[in-house]
């Protein structure tokens, strides 16, 4: 009867095990599922100008490209964006090097520069800004962490969108190649603008 009895307990025992064991799979699957869609989720933009705007107080190169990257100041996906540009940049020997600007949209008079501006002020030749209420990212149809563009010296639009192939993480990937292209054949991508993935320009940090 006692054999019985703990033979019993023991197969419930197994069976509580068992629900709690596929319950922590489930559990881990779901999240892991939920982290992999909200990396692969891309922000919203609006449609850059095709030419330098009228009205913006930011000066571009009159004798190079002019490189713009708008960023949170929070946003730490957008490390991978510099990361990236760092990488195009750097082994290349263009005859008149682009101006990056970069440009971190300021909501609140308080914020001061943390990790991402340090990492900005290492990419080649950049100069970090702060962008006072996102005046300038508004005007340049910027909403997320992360844009890109590129102008040529006469102000016409090569390039917009991302680099990055997902949140947070560099590496090869469509957006970059087509910046590559931009910058060494000095005309317009013909491809469509690559997603951008990063934050909301104008959100508070959580």
């Amino acid at each position: 009867m006692r054999i019985h009895i703990s033979a019993h307990r023991f197969l419930r025992s197994e069976a509580c095990l068992l629900v709690l064991l596929s319950t922590s799979i489930i559990a881990t699957v779901t999240g892991m599922t939920a982290l992999m869609a909200f990396n692969a989720t891309a922000g919203a933009e609006m449609a850059s100008p095709a030419h330098w705007p009228i009205g913006t107080s930011l000066e571009r190169s009159r004798t190079a490209q002019t490189i713009l990257v708008f960023a949170h100041p929070f946003c730490s996906c957008t490390r991978a964006t510099l990361e990236e540009l760092d990488t195009i940049l750097l082994p290349r020997k263009l005859r008149d090097q682009p101006i990056v600007i970069i440009l971190f949209s300021r909501t609140d008079s308080t914020w001061k520069p943390g990790d991402t501006w340090s990492r900005a002020s290492k990419v080649a030749n950049a100069s970090p800004q702060w962008d006072q209420n996102g005046n300038e990212a508004k005007l340049f149809g910027a909403r997320t962490s992360g844009l890109v563009l590129l102008y040529d010296a006469h102000g016409l639009l090569l390039f917009d969108g991302g680099i990055t192939a997902s949140r947070g993480h560099a590496g090869g990937n469509f957006g970059a190649d087509r910046l590559a292209a931009a910058l060494d054949s000095g005309h317009p991508s013909e491809e469509p603008p690559s997603r951008v993935f990063g934050c909301a320009l104008f959100s508070r940090p959580g």
